[in-house]
């Protein structure tokens, strides 16, 4: 379903997004009130002057994106405003406001407006910004690269490198900065300006109000499915993620975020509230996107936590497989489609791999290059059985980085994923919710091309922190 500037679901879709920026800007608001009251936001100039330029900026920003956007779009206008002050006075807001317009994206639902399709590279260049007057004012010692880092920076090399042997380096490359490039310097920007355990919660928060109003958009869009015959109508959403499987292990990762809020946040009745409007959001969503993947991940994600947190982990594992046992003989009614659409599915994905690995086998030091494996499935498919021709991915993003880059590359790629789960390990009885996060999304994008995307950098950023 394809949505373009203006049509009837747009409105929808952002005030939706609108709701979620304002729990967003509530959480980075809050922080930030409690810096101020604690004098903890050094101020250039008098308080007074600086609070009015605030203000007057505010408004201004506000009165342009409202006369750009369109009055029916004020709550979003004022939203965006409200967060790029906020993202002037500490480094972390702005952080915390680049991840989430990152991950809502409105300037992929409402294409036609300049100022808001400029609104990722301004909020990105005050994040740089400020990461650079952390380092600068940092009384800690040099930032030091750990050894994940060093690793996900020689894949960043390596996967540059592979661009020259495309037939268009130039627009390879071009793809490598407008895409690969921002997820590695959103990891970066996660380490260099995180520096206290309130940081990395507001991030958790970000990303929690961000995803659930993902959900809520494409559960929104996907209403009409809901009891549906089985069909290929399944969850659906807009921009850069509307792939069902691809929603599915996006929400996945927040589920341990919300469940750290239950068990170890302040309860209140707002908490209550939201983690039940947020387990039902994510329980719809899941249920219509039909992703084995996601639900594997989901299992993956309780029962390691469940093991793990257990102090007998013998008798722990043994109700794990029980669980299993008792739940799988139901997962095709839990997923609602045919029998024979799964095999071809299954069958579809057998084939996407092997075509990676003839890439790679193929071209082993730097694979077929960045981004070119939907080019050139055609040319590496074999089997007497195809279901699917034309440009496809690996769905899968291990093979996806050994066919692009190489067997050096995937072993980089490898190394990097390998220390962030050894780090998430270390740190699970202080941070539980970051390793079964982490690792439901390596169980989920084991079945999706997600090598390139943000999300397993953004989620690699906050184990990273976690260990301090």
């Amino acid at each position: 379903m394809e949505l373009v500037a203006r049509s009837p679901y747009v409105f929808e879709i952002l005030q939706i997004e609108a709701i979620a920026l304002f729990f967003v800007l509530s959480s980075i608001a809050l922080l930030t009130w409690n810096a101020f009251r604690d004098d903890r936001i050094p101020f250039l100039m008098d308080r007074g002057f600086g609070v009015s330029l605030l203000a007057t900026s505010f408004g201004i920003l506000a009165l342009s994106l409202t006369l750009s956007m369109g009055l029916e779009y004020f709550l979003l206008a004022v939203g965006i405003a409200l967060g790029l002050v906020l993202s002037i006075i500490r480094p972390i807001n702005s952080l915390a406001f680049f991840i989430s317009m990152q991950l809502l994206r409105p300037w992929e639902v409402l294409t036609d407006i300049p100022l808001l399709s400029a609104l990722p590279r301004a909020s990105g260049l005050i994040v740089i910004a400020g990461a650079i007057g952390v380092r600068a004012r940092s009384s800690r010692r040099p930032w030091r690269l750990g050894r994940g880092q060093w690793f996900l920076l020689g894949f960043a090399a390596w996967a540059f490198l592979s661009t020259f042997f495309s037939p268009s380096p130039a627009d390879a490359q071009k793809e490598f900065v407008d895409g690969f490039l921002r997820a590695i310097v959103i990891f970066f920007l996660i380490t260099a300006i995180v520096s206290e355990k309130t940081d990395l919660r507001l991030l958790r928060d970000v990303f929690l109000w961000s995803v659930m109003g993902l959900a809520s958009v494409s559960l929104f869009l996907s209403w009409d499915q809901i009891g549906a015959p089985v069909g290929d109508n399944r969850l659906k959403a807009v921009g850069t993620i509307e792939n069902a499987n691809d929603i599915a292990a996006i929400i996945v990762v927040a589920v341990p975020f919300m469940l750290r809020k239950v068990f170890l946040g302040r309860r209140n009745i707002f908490l209550w509230a939201s983690s039940l409007f947020f387990f039902i959001v994510t329980l719809l969503s899941l249920y219509l996107a039909q992703s084995r993947g996601a639900l594997l991940a989901l299992a993956v994600e309780f029962l390691g936590w469940l093991i793990l947190r257990s102090k007998n982990r013998m008798r722990a594992l043994m109700v794990a497989v029980f669980l299993i046992a008792v739940i799988v003989p139901f997962s095709n009614e839990i997923l609602r489609r045919d029998v024979a659409e799964l095999q071809e599915s299954s069958d579809s994905r057998i084939i996407y791999w092997r075509a990676g690995l003839q890439m790679a086998l193929r071209s082993p030091l730097f694979g077929v290059g960045f981004n070119r494996y939907p080019l050139e499935y055609e040319s590496y498919v074999t089997g007497a059985k195809i279901y699917e021709f034309g440009e496809r991915t690996a769905h899968s993003t291990w093979v996806l980085a050994l066919a692009e880059t190489g067997v050096p590359g995937f072993l980089l790629f490898v190394c990097f994923v390998l220390s962030l789960a050894w780090m998430a390990k270390r740190i699970f009885g202080k941070e539980p919710d970051l390793f079964a996060a982490l690792m439901a999304y390596l169980v989920a994008v084991s079945f999706l091309s997600h090598t390139w995307l943000i999300y397993l950098y953004i989620l690699g950023g906050f184990v990273e922190i976690g260990r301090a």
